[in-house]
């Protein structure tokens, strides 16, 4: 079973809800979670907790977090670190193609700004 006591008395309020097993609205959580964004709240108990919670503006737990069987709770909360992993790895190697364009387009607009100015200096603007 999850710790509960561990959670910040937002995620403990949206946990709760998703407990139902239903499928939940952002606008269904916005009360219980202000000031904080639901995408946020939910995002914590996928990452702090390892709950497998499925959606995109409509969210649900995982009904093997709900049934109590502790094996398919387990497996459950090793799939979600799984995809959150892999969603991580997914965002950092984007990112890591990005750097050298972004190199390049900066290298070339600090030429087309030095050629304006007629400055061979462009480090610092």
């Amino acid at each position: 079973m999850i710790n509960t006591d561990l959670m910040k008395p937002i995620e403990l309020a949206v946990y709760n809800v998703l407990l139902d097993g239903g499928i939940h609205t952002r606008d269904d959580l916005f009360e219980l979670c202000k000031p904080q964004a639901v995408r946020d709240v939910i995002k914590a108990l996928k990452t702090k907790y390892g709950l497998l919670i499925h959606g995109r503006g409509k969210w649900y737990l995982d009904t093997r977090h709900i049934l109590g069987d502790s094996k398919s709770r387990i497996l459950a909360t090793a799939e979600a670190k799984v995809r959150h992993s892999d969603n991580s790895l997914r965002i950092a190697k984007r990112e890591s193609f990005r750097v050298s364009s972004e190199i390049e387009n900066n290298k070339r607009r600090r030429a087309e700004w030095a050629e304006l100015i007629g400055s061979p200096n462009t480090k610092a603007i």
